[in-house]
C-alpha cells in the first residue's frame, strides 16, 4: 500500500527472505547449481564410504570373534574325542567330522605352530580323525559323488595347513589321498601359499631323510598329469642353491625351462637373485645352452640382481658365474647366432649394468673383459651391430677391445681383429655425432661409463694408428680454457650440459687429435698470451727476480733459489758467477737467460745426476732408485718439473728428449703393455714371447719383479709364492708392465707433475699426444 514515500522499498522473496542487491545472471546460475550437486555427490560418497568401511571393520571384527570362538569349539571338540576314544573303540560320524573338519580350515591363520615337537597340534589331530574314518568317507564318497568332490576341497585345504604347522604329520595320510583322491593333490599343489611344492622344498630343506622320501614320490604323477611344470619351477628355482643339490637337479633340468617369460610372480628382489643364480648353475652344467634358456636368464637379470653378486654372501659366489669364462662364452655366443638381435641387446645389457655396478679392477669386471675381448668371432659380430645397436654394444665393445690392446702387441691385435682403420673411422663419426653434432642426451651412469670407454678406445687406437680423420672445423675461440672450472677436473659429465665451450673443452682436452696439430699449436700459445698478461711483474716496467747462479754449482743454486720463488711466471734475471767468485759481465736481455735454461736443462736431465735414467734410444725417464741416492729426491724432482715448465712457460726449445712412457705421465695417462717398448725393447719382446710358451711353467717364475740391484718388488700380495702358469700368465704380463711403467716411478712422477703444474696446466698439455 502507498504510504507517501518516494524510496525503493526492500525487495523480499515469497517466502519472505531478502533477495540479493545483484542478481544472479544465467551463466552463474547454471555454475552455482553445478558446484552444489558435485557438493551433496561429495557429501553422499563420503556417507556411503563411512557406511561401507563401517560395515567392513565390523565384518572383519565378527569374523575375528567366530573364528575364536570356534577355535576354542574345535579345541574342546578334539579334547572330548580324545578322551572318549581313550575309554571307547569308534569311529566319528561323517556329519560330525565333516562340521570339525569345516571349522578346522575357518579358522584358519589362527592356529599357530607348537611350541616343541611333541605339543598338540589341534589341525593335525583333526587330520588324524580324517585318517581313521577314511573307510567310512569312502563309502560316503561313493554314494555321492558331490560329497566326493567337497571332500577333495577340504583334504587340500586341510594338508596346506597341516604342512605349515608340522609337516611330518602328512606322511600317514599322504597314501590314502594320492590313492583315492588325486585331485587333492592338485588342489594343494595350486594353491598360493603353503602349496604341495613348497611343502616339498621345506622337506628338502628340514627333512631329507623321512619328510622329504615321503612326499617326493608324487612330485612326477602330480607335475605331469596336471601340467604344473611352471607352478613346480618356480618352486624350486626359488630355492636357494637348489641346482647345486643331485636331488633336485634332474627335477630342475625337465622344468626349469617352463619358468614364466615375465618376473611377476617374483615378491622381492632376493627371490629374484635366487633364481638368476639356479639359472646361472644350470647353464653352467651344460655343454650347449638352449636360446630359450639365455632369454629366461636375460629377462630375470636387472641392475639389483646383478649388484646382489657382491652384496649377498649366500648366494655370491653362484651369481658370480654371470662373470665366469664359460657363461660369458655360451651367451654372447648363443645371442649371436639368432636372426634378431634382440637377445644380443638383452645379453650386452646385463654386461653394461656389471661394467657400471663395479669399479675395473674387479675380477668379475677383467674376466668378462678377458673373455669377450679373446674371441675373435664375439668382436667381429659385435662390431658388425654397432650401428644397428648402438648402446648399450659401444660400452661391451669398447671395454672389452680396449682391455685386449692393454695386453697385445701390433702384429698380435692386427691379426685378432683386422677392421682396425674401418673402427677407427666410425669411432671418430660417431664420437663427432655425439659430442658435436647431436643434442646432449639425459645424463645417466650408463652414458657417462659408455662415452668415456668410447673416448678411452679412440686415445689407444691413436697410440696405434698414424692417420686418424680431422673433423670438420671447430669454431675455437682462443681463450676458450679461460673459464674452465679448475676445482673440477674435466669429465664425462661435462657432455651433459648445453654449454659449448664445456663442450669444446672436453674435446680439447680428451681428443685433441681430431683438430689439426697447427691450431693446437696456435691454441697452446694464445694460452701462454693470455696467461703471462695476468701476471703482475711480466710489465715491462716490473721489477725482475734476480738470481746469482754459480757456473760449477748450476744445479745446486737453481735448485736453492727456485725454491724460495712462489711464482716462477715472472721474468727472472740472471747473474752468473765464474769460478773466481766473480759476476760475468753483461745485462740479462734475454739472451743469458736462454742460454741459462739450455745449461740447466742439460745437467739437470744428464745422466751424470741420479735423478734420471737413459733407455737404449737415449730416452730419459726417473731413475726408481733416485730416493737411495739422495735424501732431497723427491723436492729434485719437483724442482725439475718446474725447471721444464718454465722452459716450456718461456717457450725455449730444450735439448733434453724423455721417453714416450714419461710423456704419457705428464699428460696424466695410463701406460699399458705396449709402452713397455719406449722402456726397453728386449724386455718388451721376452714379455710377449710368454705368451707363446706352451709350458711357461717349466721357467720358474714367480709373481716378482725386480726393483733394484738386492730388492724384489711382489706383483701381488703373496707373490713369490704364486708361479706363472699357462692360466695367469696374461695377468703376470699386465702386472709386470704396470710395475715397470706406473708404480715403479710413482713417487718421482708424482714430485715431477707437481712442480711441472706449478707454472703449466695439465689440461694445456692434453692439447697434444705423448709424440708430438
Amino acid at each position: 500500500m502507498f504510504d507517501g514515500q518516494v524510496g525503493r522499498r526492500t525487495r523480499v522473496s515469497m517466502g519472505g527472505k531478502k533477495l540479493p542487491a545483484k542478481e544472479l545472471s544465467k551463466h552463474d546460475f547454471v555454475i552455482a547449481a553445478r558446484e552444489e550437486r558435485v557438493k551433496r555427490a561429495r557429501s553422499r560418497l563420503v556417507h556411503e564410504t563411512s557406511t561401507k568401511l563401517q560395515a567392513w571393520f565390523r565384518g572383519c571384527r565378527t569374523r575375528a570373534i567366530t573364528r575364536a570362538s570356534l577355535q576354542h569349539a574345535v579345541v574342546a571338540k578334539c579334547n572330548d574325542v580324545a578322551t572318549l576314544q581313550r575309554m571307547y573303540t569308534f569311529a566319528i560320524p561323517v556329519p560330525v567330522l565333516t562340521r570339525l573338519v569345516q571349522e578346522t580350515i575357518f579358522v584358519g591363520r589362527l592356529w599357530q605352530p607348537p611350541a616343541t615337537a611333541d605339543a598338540v597340534v589341534v589341525p593335525c589331530s583333526v587330520l588324524g580323525l580324517v585318517q581313521q574314518s577314511w573307510t567310512a568317507l569312502q563309502i560316503e564318497w561313493d554314494r555321492s559323488p558331490s560329497s566326493k568332490h567337497e571332500w577333495t576341497v577340504r583334504v587340500a585345504s586341510l594338508c596346506s595347513l597341516v604342512s605349515r604347522l608340522r609337516p611330518s604329520d602328512l606322511q600317514g595320510i599322504l597314501p590314502l589321498v594320492a590313492e583315492s583322491l588325486p585331485h587333492a593333490l592338485y588342489l594343494w599343489a595350486i594353491r598360493p601359499s603353503f602349496g604341495f611344492f613348497d611343502a616339498v622344498v621345506e622337506a628338502w630343506t628340514r627333512d631329507r631323510h623321512h619328510q622329504f622320501p615321503a612326499l617326493a614320490p608324487y612330485v612326477d604323477t602330480l607335475v605331469q598329469s596336471y601340467a604344473l611344470h611352471e607352478a613346480f619351477a618356480c618352486t624350486l628355482m626359488s630355492l636357494p642353491l637348489s641346482a647345486q643339490q643331485p636331488a633336485l637337479k634332474p627335477w630342475l633340468d625337465a622344468s626349469y625351462l617352463h619358468l614364466p617369460a615375465n618376473t611377476l610372480w617374483i615378491t622381492s628382489p632376493w627371490q629374484q637373485a635366487v633364481v638368476v643364480g639356479n639359472l646361472l648353475d644350470l647353464l653352467n652344467s651344460y655343454n650347449q645352452v638352449e636360446t630359450t634358456a639365455v632369454t629366461l636368464l636375460v629377462q630375470y637379470t636387472c641392475q639389483s640382481v646383478v649388484d646382489f653378486a657382491l652384496n649377498s654372501s649366500t648366494i655370491q659366489t653362484q651369481l658370480q658365474l654371470i662373470a665366469s669364462r664359460s657363461i660369458v662364452s655360451k651367451l654372447w655366443l648363443s645371442a649371436l647366432q639368432q636372426p634378431t638381435p634382440r637377445l644380443v641387446y638383452g645379453v650386452a645389457q646385463v654386461y653394461a649394468w656389471l661394467l657400471t655396478g663395479h669399479p675395473s679392477s674387479s675380477p668379475l669386471v677383467s674376466t668378462v673383459l678377458f673373455t669377450i675381448s679373446s674371441s675373435s668371432a664375439i668382436l667381429r659380430h659385435v662390431f658388425r651391430l654397432l650401428q644397428s645397436l648402438p648402446s648399450p654394444l659401444w660400452l661391451i665393445f669398447c671395454s672389452s677391445f680396449g682391455s685386449y690392446i692393454d695386453t697385445s702387441d701390433a702384429h698380435t691385435l692386427s691379426n685378432h681383429f683386422p677392421q682396425i682403420p674401418e673402427l677407427v673411422t666410425l669411432l671418430s663419426h660417431t664420437l663427432y655425432g655425439i659430442l658435436w653434432r647431436e643434442s646432449p642426451t639425459v645424463y645417466s651412469i650408463e652414458s657417462e661409463a659408455q662415452l668415456s670407454a668410447m673416448v678411452h678406445l679412440f686415445n689407444q687406437l691413436h697410440a696405434r694408428v698414424e692417420s686418424i680423420a680431422l673433423w670438420p672445423s671447430l669454431p675455437i675461440p682462443p681463450d676458450v680454457m679461460t673459464f674452465e672450472e679448475e676445482k673440477n677436473d674435466k669429465t664425462v659429465k661435462v657432455f651433459f650440459e648445453s654449454n659449448t665451450r664445456a663442450k669444446l673443452q672436453y674435446v680439447l682436452t680428451t681428443i685433441p687429435q681430431v683438430v689439426p696439430f697447427e691450431t693446437r699449436v696456435a691454441l697452446f700459445h694464445s694460452y701462454l698470451h693470455l696467461d703471462k698478461q695476468n701476471v703482475p711483474n711480466r710489465h715491462v716496467f716490473a721489477a725482475l727476480v734476480p738470481l746469482r747462479i754459480q757456473r760449477e754449482h748450476i744445479v745446486t743454486d737453481s735448485f736453492e733459489q727456485f725454491h724460495a720463488i712462489q711464482s716462477l711466471k715472472g721474468r727472472l734475471q740472471i747473474t752468473f758467477v765464474n769460478a773466481q767468485g766473480l759476476e760475468e759481465a753483461g745485462v740479462d736481455g734475454g739472451g743469458v737467460f736462454k742460454e741459462y735454461i739450455d745449461t740447466l736443462t742439460k745437467t739437470a736431465f744428464s745422466t751424470e745426476f741420479p735423478y734420471f735414467l737413459a733407455t737404449d734410444d737415449h730416452q730419459l725417464y726417473p731413475n726408481p732408485q733416485a730416493h737411495l741416492s739422495s735424501d732431497d729426491a723427491v723436492a729434485y724432482f719437483r724442482f725439475l718439473g718446474r725447471l721444464l715448465a718454465k722452459a716450456m712457460y718461456e717457450e725455449i726449445l730444450i735439448e733434453p728428449q724423455f721417453a714416450l712412457f714419461f710423456l704419457k705421465k705428464l699428460l696424466g695417462q695410463f701406460n699399458s703393455l705396449d709402452d713397455l717398448r719406449s722402456l726397453d725393447a728386449q724386455m718388451y719382446r721376452h714379455v710377449l714371447e710368454l705368451k707363446t710358451i706352451p709350458d711357461v711353467e717349466s721357467l720358474g717364475l714367480t709373481f716378482t719383479a725386480a726393483s733394484g740391484p738386492h730388492s724384489v718388488h711382489e706383483l701381488e700380495t703373496n707373490g713369490g709364492e704364486v708361479a706363472v702358469t699357462g692360466e695367469n700368465v696374461i695377468r703376470y704380463i699386465h702386472k709386470l708392465a704396470d710395475f715397470k711403467l706406473n708404480v715403479q716411478i710413482a713417487a718421482a712422477s708424482r714430485a715431477f707433475l707437481v712442480g711441472f703444474h706449478d707454472l703449466i696446466p695439465s689440461t694445456w698439455l692434453r692439447l697434444f699426444s705423448p709424440v708430438r
